[in-house]
């Protein structure tokens, strides 16, 4: 989105330059429509381990100042049973609960969303944002030492547990 964004910025800024002012104006009359209503998302990953609270805290800041929607992944490569789902779904809610009252005293505005899923964490987070759109960042929770190699076409930073 961002990429899109500042190409078509570049282009207007051309034209400009140019002196064509109604195709610069044209091209940021068109951005504004195909932006306006959307809103930015922001995906927040744990790779074989649970959501931890300070991601939730961290995420929900960011989406709060940023005025984006989240969604939360819990990114498993291995086959998860119920109980291990289950775990993960239960680990969120405890924190998601906790940390929404102390920070917005309820439910904070826009829309937060928590999933499971199991496969190749890089694969899974590419087709996450592909398909979602508007994705603003991908933030990937990892250990102190553990390396964070997210190739994406959005902003990856890394949150250390």
């Amino acid at each position: 989105m961002i990429k899109k964004k500042l190409e078509a910025m570049g282009a207007a800024m051309a034209f400009a330059e140019a002196g064509e002012f109604d195709a610069a104006r044209d091209i940021m009359a068109e951005l504004e429509r195909t932006y306006r209503h959307r809103k930015n998302k922001i995906v927040l990953v744990a790779k074989d381990d649970h959501v931890s609270p300070g991601l939730v805290e961290y995420g929900l800041g960011l989406a709060s100042r940023l005025d984006s929607d989240t969604l939360f992944l819990s990114v498993l490569s291995t086959r998860p049973s119920r109980r291990t789902l289950r775990g993960h779904a239960e680990a969120f809610k405890e924190a998601w609960k906790k940390l929404t009252t102390a920070l917005f005293g309820g439910q904070p505005a826009g829309v937060h969303r928590h999933a499971v899923l199991y496969g190749e964490p890089m694969a899974l987070v590419r087709e996450v944002c592909r398909r979602l759109g508007a994705v603003e960042m991908v933030i990937i929770q990892k250990q102190r030492r553990e390396a964070c190699e997210f190739d994406l076409c959005v902003p990856v930073f890394c949150f250390d547990k």
